[in-house]
């Protein structure tokens, strides 16, 4: 699979004894909605600021197009996207006038705000002075901005962050749409787990400045697939103490208990000798998501 975005051995810091990115290695493939999750601290917008050429890459580390950055700007930017922290408007000029000035400082027709306008859902309030505009329009209008010149990559660092639910459904839905219709790749930055795990395809999990976690959500889940099991049970207290302790079962109610097991014949083992045991099990169900996985990787 072809990757567009390639990091190997990045390291960053004040003084080598006060690194904020440890040797961080990860791979975006194409075509690839690529979540970059952490907490706040925890080396994401560095990292992202590095990946525009806003931060020195000194040791090549970086290969974007399979260029080193280098190399690659300033002429990379027409392929590029790039929205990092918040975008800065003229309030008292329309969303249309935002985007004209933009065009024509990189010789752009008008045609292309035009277009863009109609891919985020915002040209019937292009003549809408900016000051006017809710947040959510306003990070639309933002993304509208990285799509001019129609580039194969967008690098987006916390999109959703201060977004309303309604703001945060159509912000979802409108990133899904580029990476399906218009074929672009984006590499977005969170730490609103519940919210990036809709839509991501690949993701790298970052805690003080190292890669804890990168893959697909397909191995991410076989990886953490027998954790978080829960077992539905009538009588869950009369049954809790049967489970051994290497089970880690805890009761949720009185009719669910959860329990971590290593494979699927421990699971299948442990539901025999309950059910020996007389207990009536109606349900097993793996209760895991991102937040959970993100927890159980970081927590060390």
């Amino acid at each position: 699979m072809e990757n567009l975005i390639s990091i190997r051995n990045l390291n960053y810091g004040f003084t080598s004894k006060q690194l904020i990115l440890k040797n961080i290695d990860l791979s975006v493939p194409k075509g690839s909605i690529f979540g970059f999750l952490g907490a706040n601290g925890a080396g994401k917008s560095t990292t992202m600021k590095m990946l525009i050429g806003s931060i020195p890459d000194d040791n090549n580390s970086i290969r974007i197009f399979d260029k080193n950055l280098s190399d690659l700007y300033p002429e990379g930017f027409q392929k590029i996207g790039s929205l990092i922290d918040t975008a800065a408007f003229y309030d008292h000029l329309s969303g249309w006038d935002n985007l004209i000035i933009i065009s024509r400082l990189r010789n752009l027709p008008e045609s292309e705000c035009e277009r863009v306008l109609h891919l985020v859902d915002l040209w019937d309030s292009r003549k809408m002075k900016m000051k006017k505009y809710s947040l959510g329009m306003k990070q639309r209008l933002s993304i509208a901005m990285t799509m001019l010149g129609n580039p194969d990559l967008l690098i987006l660092d916390e999109p959703v962050n201060g977004l309303d639910p309604n703001g945060m459904l159509e912000m979802r839905e409108l990133l899904i749409k580029l990476n399906k219709e218009e074929g672009v790749t984006i590499f977005i930055s969170s730490h609103l787990l519940q919210e990036i795990e809709k839509m991501i395809t690949h993701l790298a999990i970052i805690s003080h400045g190292e890669i804890r976690f990168t893959g697909s959500i397909q191995d991410l889940n076989e990886l953490y697939r027998y954790n978080h099991i829960r077992i539905g049970i009538s009588n869950a207290t009369q049954f809790i103490d049967e489970i051994p302790k290497n089970y880690s079962p805890k009761i949720i109610n009185d009719h669910t208990i959860e329990i971590t097991a290593e494979s699927k014949e421990n699971i299948a083992s442990l539901i025999k000798q309950l059910v020996l045991n007389n207990a009536e099990i109606f349900e097993i169900k793996n209760n895991a998501g991102l937040e959970d996985w993100f927890m159980e990787i970081t927590k060390n």
